[in-house]
């Protein structure tokens, strides 16, 4: 969300954290000096205190209760960083093995020849968007039809029909909601790759998915799908590391923690 800035020096008063600072907290601007951090924890404790409780949360769409037990893991995970793969080899396994079981429960045609692939993204915004781009830059590579010339093309449509042409159309299938609804309650509705026009499916982890606010996922039906153009390769954390999202550093619970409902 944007946020605009404010000319007015306004201050953030605490009944509660008196004890510790006498001093008001401007709003606006960072204070000169340090208060102790039970100010600190007070100050903003007694501010959150007006928000609302995410257990009536129904509008937004997110999960916002976890087993005590994913709640554990995701506390030691807050500290690593998803994208450094050298350091945390543990975790940029786990997310392979999450981005295979949603291949396999998609009906992707894993196998010998045929290699699917997919990244893990903090929503399925995000994995549209990837999936966007991949269609995108897909058809930048495909020649002008040169069989539609001038207005006749467009004012006799029947003419092609007749020919036989068969247009086959790639097909991306955005399953924010229904991703994790339907292969369970639906399993006979035909709607993933098991269609050989659906090329990529993305999916929220943070929804039906079961996992607190930022994660989702974006799974290709092969890897030629994905342009290598598409890909970076970075290396300054270590080894080659390839990846496609729109952001860099990010924590590691999310991932963790959709393993752990996944189990």
């Amino acid at each position: 969300m944007l946020a605009a800035t404010i000319p007015t020096d306004e201050h953030v008063h605490s009944t509660f954290a008196s004890r510790y600072t006498r001093s008001p907290v401007p709003r606006f601007h960072m204070p000169e000096r340090s208060m102790p951090k039970e100010a600190a924890y007070q100050v903003i404790h007694d501010e959150l205190m007006l928000d609302g409780n995410p257990r009536l949360n129904l509008a937004s769409f997110v999960t916002t209760w976890m087993e005590p037990e994913c709640d554990k893991l995701m506390m030691a995970a807050f500290n690593k960083n998803y994208v450094d793969m050298d350091e945390y080899p543990v975790t940029t396994e786990l997310q392979n093995r999450c981005v295979n079981m949603i291949a396999n429960l998609f009906h992707a045609p894993v196998g010998e020849e045929e290699t699917t692939v997919g990244v893990g993204t903090v929503g399925s915004s995000e994995a549209i968007m990837l999936a966007g781009l991949a269609f995108k830059r897909s058809y930048s590579r495909i020649d002008t039809d040169r069989r539609v010339r001038g207005r006749e093309g467009f004012e006799r449509p029947t003419h092609e029909e007749k020919r036989g042409d068969r247009l086959e159309h790639p097909i991306h299938v955005d399953a924010a909601s229904g991703g994790f609804i339907a292969p369970f309650l639906y399993s006979d509705l035909e709607w993933d790759f098991r269609l050989s026009l659906v090329k990529s499916i993305n999916v929220s982890g943070h929804k039906y998915g079961l996992v607190y606010a930022g994660v989702g996922w974006i799974v290709w039906r092969n890897k030629e799908d994905l342009s290598d153009d598409l890909v970076f390769h970075i290396n300054y954390l270590g080894s080659d590391q390839p990846t496609f999202t729109l952001n860099f550093s990010k924590g590691s619970s999310q991932i963790i923690a959709q393993y752990y409902q996944f189990l």
